[in-house]
C-alpha cells in the first residue's frame, strides 16, 4: 500500500533562492517534560478500556484522574501546511477525549489502518491508507493535568430514528515490498495461480439482507493482460473485470473516486462473509492484491444482544446538526468518533428510556455501539516515560542533530563532544523513540524526524545544519529483526514509486528539506537546505572505529598540504568515456572561476591497466587529498565492473595517512536501507584509514549525470555560501541535491558525519617570486593571502605549502583493451561510418619538491633550494602550487605562479654548495646508533637521499623527529637498531644527500659489549590479531617508551607512559593497521642520554 500524502509540485522552490520560511509553530515545551507519563500501544481501531487495577499497577495512585493523549497509529502528513495553508501536522501530543465508568478507563484508539466513511454517490466505505511504519498505535497516560472527559451529545428531539447503518470487512496483508523490495508499495497475496483461487471468510457481524458496496485494489506487471473475477458467497451478483497493462505496471482501483459507480453485490444476512478472487487468461509476471473493503447493510444489535462483539462500529449518512435516535438496551451506550479526538458521548433518551440520543456533527457520522457489561480490547503493552523536552531545544538551537540508536547514545555523545571542542557548535543528540514520542504522537514516521530538523532549523539561537543518523536505518523497520525493536532503528524513507525496471531510491534527504510543502515524488527538485550523513555501523566495534576517525581528522594539521589537492579517476570500457569524464572534470575544477592553485590529478585506468592504476590510486590517497572522484562503472564489491581495479577488501585495508573525501559517479555501490554495506560505506567504516566521508550511489545510476552532479559538488566545495570559512561535506551534499533537474541525483547518499569541514581554498594566494630558476639555486618566495576581490586578509595565520611540480605534459592514453591509441565504433545513420575515440590526459601534480612554513598576518617568505633533478626539465616551465590553511578560522588558500627552469643560474644569485652534515654515535645502554643530519636549506626527502650501511650491509634509520608530510625539512635526527648484532666491533656509515644534490657521508667504528637488562617485557600472547598486552617487570620511576619495530629494524610504534601494562592495538605511528609479519618490542627508560633502565626486544606475531 502506498501512502498518500497532502503534496504541491514548487517547481521553481530552489530557482528563486527561498528558504524555508515556514507557517507552521512549534510547541514550547513538550507535555512529556515534567509529570508522570505511561507510553501503552495499542492495535486495530475500536474502543479500547484499561481497569483501575492495571492503572495502578502503572503506578497511578488516582486512576480516576488519568486521560489520554496521542494519535495512535495514523500516519502524519510530509506536510506542515497544504495549499490552503490549513495545518495538516501537529507537533506533541494532545489530549484525547475518554469515559470513565465501571472502575475502567475508556477511549478510542485509532489503528494503523485509515478508513472512512464517504457519503458520495454511494454511501460506503474507503481506504485512505495504510501506516506502512508500524504494526501498532501508541497514546500516553498522565495524570498530569484533569482528564478530558468525552462530552454528552447535545441532541434535541428525535427527528428521525436510527435502525441500520453501515459495516465494513477489511482485508489488507502486507507481505512484500513490491517485486523490487524498494519504495512505500507493499503488496499482499498473489492472485496468479487459477487453481487454486484466493479466498478468504471473514466476520461480518449484524449483516443484513441489501447491497453491498465493494472497492478493491490489485497490482499487475507490465505489459500484462488477463481477467480478475471477484466472487462473493452467496451473493447473486458476481463481478469480473479485463485488464491491459501497456508498457509499465498498474494499479487497478475501483471505485476510483467517490462519484464512481460502485461494485455491488446483493447480499443475505449472515455472520460472516467469503470472497474469492482469481486471476485467469493471464500472462502477467505478478497479479498481487493490494486490499479488498466490504461495506455492508448492519442492523442495530436487538433487545438481548446477538452481536458476538463486545461493540460494534456502524457508520450513518445522515444530516449535519440533526438530532436522531438509536433503539438500545439499557446494558449498550454509543460514543460518537466521528472526530475521533473530540468523542461525544450519546444521551440516553428521558423521553424514550429505550433509545439513545445523538447530534450528527457531519453528513457522514460514525459511532461505536458498546455492551456496558463486557469487557473492551485491551492494549498490547505499556512502559513508563522518561520526562524529556525535545521541544526546548528551540531556544538553544543546535548546528548538528544526532539521531542514534539507544544502545550506541554515549558514541553519539563522543562524536558530539569532539564537535564541541574542536569545532565550537552546539549538538543535539536524541533517540528514534525520543523523536516520535514528541513529534509524530509516539508512533514512528519519517515526518516525526523533519519536524525536530526543521524545529531546531528555525531557530533564532543556532540554525540546524546537519543531521547526522549513527545506527542502522532500515525501510522496512516493521519487519522481524531478533533482538531488536522498530524503535532500535532509523527509518530509512524512501521515494514513493518504484517500478519492475526501476528501484526507488532511499530518501534520506527528506529529513534536510525545510520547506513547508514538498512534492515526495520530486524531491530532488526541492531545496535541501540542511545536510543529511550516515554512519550506518553495527556494532560498538564498528562505532569506536568512527569516533577515532572522526577524532584524527579533527585534530589533523596537514590541511595545507591537502586544502587544494583533487583526483579523479575514469574507469574502463564505454570507448573512453569514463576516463574523459575524468580528464573534463579535471579542467573544470582547475578553471573554476576565481579559483587559483588547485592541484588535481587524473588517473585514467585505460592509461595504465587495473594494477598499476590502482598502486597510483592508493598512492595519491596515501600523499593526501581533499577530494577524491570515481567515474565508471561500480557495484557494491568494486569499483569498476570485474573486480580487478578496486575493492572492499582493499577499501578495508586501506593505510592511507590523510584521509579525505570520495564521490564515487557509478552504480550501487551501498544499500544502507536494507543494512546492506558496501564499498561505498566500508571505505569509511571498515577501513582503518580509507576516507572520512564518500558521497555514494545506492541504485542503478547514470553517467552523464553522475557528472553533472560531481560538478554541483565541486561548486559546493569551492563557492559555498559563507565563504569566510570551510563548507561542512553535509553543506556541500545539500548544495549539489538542491534543485536538480534529474532523479538519478536521488541515488546518492553521504557516508560520514556530516558536520565534517572540507578544507577548501576559499582565499587566493597572491605569490612574488622570480619568474625564471635553475638547479640549486636559492630562490625567495613570498606573498599575501587576499579574497577572491584581491583584498589583503591580514587576519590570515597558519601554515602554507609551496609544492613545484614538473612542467605539463599530456599524453594520449591507450585503450587498456584493444591495445590502441584510437577506437573504431562505427556509426549507421544513413551511411555508415567509423569514428575513432582517444583520449588525452594531462599530467600536471607530479611532485619535485615541497616546502613548509608559517603564515602570519596574512603574510609568508621562505628561502627555497631548487631541486637538482630540475635539470631534466630545462627550458621549460614548472607550476609552483601554493596551498595555505588557517585552522582557527577553518579557511584555506590556494595559488599558483610559474617558473622558468633554466641551464644556468641568474648573475648574483645564491646557490646552494654546502653538503648536509652528519653525526654518528654508538650507544651501548640503548643498543643503537644515533643519527643526526642537518642542512643549511633543505634535505632531499627522495628515496634512497639517506643511507646507511652496517658492516656493508645496508639497514634501516628510524626517525626521532623529521617532518611527516613531504615537505623539505633542515634536519633529520634518527637511528639504527643493532640490537640483532654480534657483539664484536662493527663498522657504521651513514651517506646523506640535500635537495640541491650535494652529497656527504661519515663513519664510526664501535665495540659492542655484553649487557644484561634490568627490565623485562612478558606479552599476553605471541602473535597478535586485534590488540596485544605488554607487561614490564622490574623496578622503575621515570616513565617508559614503549617501542615495537618490524622485522627490518624500522620503528613502527612508539608510546611513552607513566604505566609498567599497556595495550597496544597492532596500529602504527600514524594509525594505520600493522601488516602481518614479525615485530619486536622494546621498553627504555627517558630523559637520559645514557640508559640504565631498558628491556631486552621481545619477539611477536601480527596476524592478518
Amino acid at each position: 500500500m502506498k501512502r498518500i500524502w497532502f503534496a504541491i509540485l514548487l517547481s521553481f522552490y530552489f530557482t528563486t533562492g527561498m528558504l524555508a520560511k515556514g507557517n507552521y509553530a512549534f510547541k514550547a515545551d513538550s507535555r512529556l517534560s515534567e509529570g508522570k507519563w505511561v507510553k501503552i500501544e495499542t492495535g486495530v481501531s475500536g474502543l479500547y478500556q484499561i481497569p483501575y487495577s492495571l492503572l495502578n499497577e502503572m503506578g497511578f495512585k488516582n486512576p480516576d484522574k488519568v486521560g489520554v493523549w496521542g494519535k495512535g497509529g495514523r500516519v502524519y502528513s510530509i506536510n506542515f501546511t497544504d495549499a490552503s495553508e490549513a495545518l495538516p501536522y501537529s507537533d506533541d501530543i494532545e489530549q484525547i477525549a475518554v469515559i470513565h465508568d465501571n472502575n475502567s478507563l475508556y477511549f478510542y484508539a485509532q489503528g494503523v489502518e485509515n478508513i472512512v466513511f464517504e457519503t458520495g454517490k454511494t454511501p460506503m466505505f474507503r481506504r485512505n491508507a495504510m501506516n506502512i511504519y508500524s504494526n501498532s498505535g501508541y497514546y500516553f497516560l498522565s495524570d498530569c493535568e484533569d482528564p478530558c472527559l468525552a462530552a454528552e451529545s447535545e441532541s434535541e428531539g428525535m427527528t428521525q430514528e436510527l435502525l441500520q447503518g453501515w459495516g465494513y470487512v477489511y482485508h489488507e496483508k502486507d507481505l512484500q515490498l513490491n517485486t523490487t523490495n524498494t519504495g512505500q508499495l507493499f503488496w499482499g497475496e498473489s492472485l496468479l495461480n487459477p487453481e487454486t483461487p484466493s479466498s478468504w471468510t471473514l466476520p461480518s457481524p449484524l449483516m443484513t439482507s441489501g447491497t453491498a458496496h465493494l472497492a478493491y485494489r490489485v497490482y499487475t506487471s507490465p505489459s500484462s493482460n488477463g481477467t480478475i473475477g471477484i466472487e462473493l458467497k452467496d451473493s447473486e451478483s458476481p463481478y469480473s473485470f479485463t485488464f491491459s497493462s501497456f508498457g509499465t505496471d498498474k494499479f487497478w482501483e475501483y471505485p476510483a473516486s467517490a462519484s464512481a459507480n460502485s461494485i455491488e453485490y446483493k447480499v443475505k444476512a449472515s455472520e460472516c462473509v467469503t470472497l474469492r478472487i482469481n486471476a485467469t487468461n493471464s500472462n502477467a509476471d505478478f497479479i498481487n492484491l493490494d486490499y479488498w473493503l466490504l461495506s455492508y447493510p448492519k442492523i442495530l444489535p436487538e433487545t438481548g444482544g446477538i452481536s458476538a462483539n463486545a461493540y460494534e462500529h456502524y457508520s450513518f449518512a445522515v444530516t449535519a446538526g440533526e438530532s436522531y435516535s438509536l433503539p438500545l438496551p439499557e446494558n449498550y451506550s454509543v460514543l460518537d468518533i466521528t472526530i475521533p479526538r473530540k468523542a461525544v458521548r450519546g444521551r440516553r433518551l428521558s423521553e424514550n428510556p429505550s433509545a439513545i440520543g445523538i447530534k450528527a456533527s457531519s453528513d457522514a457520522m460514525s459511532l461505536i455501539v458498546y455492551d456496558n457489561d463486557r469487557q473492551q480490547r485491551q492494549i498490547t503493552g505499556w512502559k513508563e516515560v522518561t520526562n524529556n523536552n525535545l521541544h526546548a531545544l528551540r531556544q538553544t538551537g543546535a548546528d548538528l542533530l544526532i539521531v542514534t540508536v539507544p544502545r550506541f547514545r554515549t558514541y553519539a555523545e563522543q562524536i558530539a563532544e569532539l564537535h564541541r571542542i574542536h569545532d565550537g557548535i552546539t549538538v543535539a543528540v536524541a533517540t528514534p523513540e525520543e523523536i516520535y514520542n514528541e513529534f509524530s504522537g509516539g508512533c514512528p514516521d519519517p515526518m516525526a524526524y523533519r519536524a525536530f530538523a526543521r524545529m531546531l532549523y528555525n531557530s533564532s539561537a543556532a540554525r540546524l545544519r546537519n543531521i547526522l543518523l549513527l545506527g542502522p536505518s532500515d525501510r522496512n523497520i516493521r519487519h522481524h529483526v531478533s533482538g531488536e525493536t522498530i524503535f532500535d532503528r532509523i527509518i530509512a524513507p524512501q521515494q514513493p514509486n518504484a517500478t519492475p525496471g526501476r528501484d526507488a531510491s532511499p530518501a534520506y534527504d527528506l529529513y534536510g528539506i525545510m520547506a513547508d510543502v514538498i512534492n515526495e515524488t520530486q524531491l530532488y527538485r526541492e531545496k535541501m537546505e540542511v545536510g543529511v550523513g550516515l554512519l550506518s555501523c553495527e556494532t560498538e566495534s564498528e562505532c569506536e572505529k568512527a569516533i577515532r576517525k572522526i577524532g584524527e581528522y579533527l585534530e589533523d594539521d596537514s590541511q595545507a598540504w591537502r586544502v587544494n589537492e583533487t583526483l579523479t579517476i575514469g574507469g574502463l570500457h564505454d570507448n573512453h568515456t569514463h576516463g574523459q569524464q575524468a580528464e573534463d572534470f579535471g579542467n573544470y575544477i582547475r578553471q573554476y572561476p576565481k579559483t587559483e592553485g588547485i592541484a588535481h590529478t587524473t588517473i585514467a585506468v585505460d592509461a595504465y591497466g587495473n594494477e598499476n592504476a590502482r598502486r597510483r590510486f592508493v598512492s595519491a590517497l596515501d600523499n593526501g587529498k581533499n577530494f577524491t572522484v570515481w567515474f565508471g562503472h561500480g557495484a557494491r564489491v568494486m569499483l569498476g565492473n570485474d573486480k580487478k581495479f578496486f575493492t572492499t577488501s582493499e577499501a578495508a585495508s586501506l593505510t592511507n595517512h590523510n584521509m579525505g573525501f570520495m564521490y564515487m559517479g557509478g552504480c550501487d555501490f551501498s544499500v544502507p536501507d536494507i543494512r546492506a554495506r558496501g564499498l561505498g560505506e566500508s571505505i569509511v567504516l571498515d577501513a582503518d584509514r580509507g576516507m572520512v566521508g564518500a558521497i555514494v550511489s545506492t541504485r542503478t545510476a547514470w553517467s552523464n549525470q553522475n557528472y553533472d552532479l560531481g560538478k554541483r559538488i565541486i561548486t559546493g566545495w569551492l563557492a559555498p555560501e559563507n565563504t569566510d570559512i570551510s563548507p561542512t561535506i553535509g553543506e556541500i551534499y545539500a548544495y549539489a541535491k538542491s534543485g536538480t533537474s534529474s532523479s538519478n541525483s536521488m541515488t546518492f547518499i553521504l557516508a560520514g558525519d556530516p558536520a565534517l569541514r572540507v578544507p577548501s581554498p576559499l582565499r587566493n594566494i597572491d605569490i612574488s617570486v622570480q619568474n625564471s630558476v635553475s638547479a640549486s639555486e636559492k630562490v625567495k618566495v613570498s606573498g599575501t593571502i587576499c579574497d577572491k576581490n584581491g583584498n589583503p586578509d591580514y587576519s590570515f595565520n597558519g601554515k602554507i605549502v609551496l609544492k613545484l611540480m614538473e612542467p605539463a605534459r599530456i599524453l594520449r592514453s591507450k585503450d587498456y583493451e584493444t591495445g590502441t591509441c584510437n577506437i573504431p565504433v562505427k556509426i549507421t545513420n544513413g551511411v555508415e561510418t567509423t569514428v575513432y575515440y582517444t583520449l588525452d590526459v594531462t599530467y600536471d601534480t607530479e611532485l619535485i619538491a615541497a616546502f613548509e612554513t608559517d603564515v602570519t598576518g596574512g603574510r609568508f617568505e621562505i628561502v627555497m633550494t631548487v631541486p637538482e633533478k630540475v635539470l631534466t626539465f630545462t627550458g621549460r616551465d614548472a607550476r609552483l602550487v601554493a596551498g595555505a590553511y588557517d585552522k582557527s578560522r577553518k579557511l584555506g588558500a590556494g595559488g599558483e605562479s610559474f617558473l622558468t627552469i633554466t641551464g644556468q643560474p641568474a648573475e648574483g644569485s645564491e646557490r646552494d654548495m654546502e653538503p648536509p652534515r652528519i653525526e654518528i654515535s654508538y650507544d651501548n645502554s640503548r643498543d643503537e646508533i644515533s643519527v643526526s643530519i642537518t642542512d643549511d636549506t633543505a634535505l632531499s626527502l627522495d628515496a634512497g637521499s639517506n643511507v646507511a650501511l652496517l658492516d656493508g650491509r645496508r639497514i634501516s634509520i628510524n626517525y626521532d623527529s623529521y617532518c611527516e608530510t613531504r615537505a623539505t625539512d633542515r634536519q633529520f635526527l634518527g637511528y639504527i637498531d643493532i640490537s640483532g648484532t654480534a657483539c664484536g666491533t662493527h663498522t657504521c656509515s651513514v651517506l646523506a644527500s640535500d635537495l640541491a644534490g650535494n652529497k656527504s657521508s661519515a663513519e664510526t667504528t664501535f665495540e659492542k659489549i655484553p649487557r644484561t637488562a634490568p627490565l623485562s617485557v612478558t606479552l599476553s600472547s605471541k602473535a597478535a590479531a586485534d590488540e596485544i598486552e605488554i607487561t614490564v617487570e622490574g623496578i622503575f620511576s621515570a616513565p617508559l617508551d614503549y617501542e615495537i619495530i618490524d622485522s627490518e629494524g624500522k620503528l613502527i610504534w612508539k608510546s611513552r607512559e607513566n604505566t609498567g601494562s599497556i595495550f597496544w592495538d597492532c596500529r602504527d605511528i600514524q594509525g594505520k593497521r600493522a601488516a602481518p609479519g614479525l615485530y619486536r618490542v622494546r621498553v627504555r627508560e627517558t630523559g637520559k642520554s645514557s640508559l640504565s633502565l631498558y628491556s631486552e626486544w621481545q619477539n611477536f606475531a601480527v596476524l592478518q
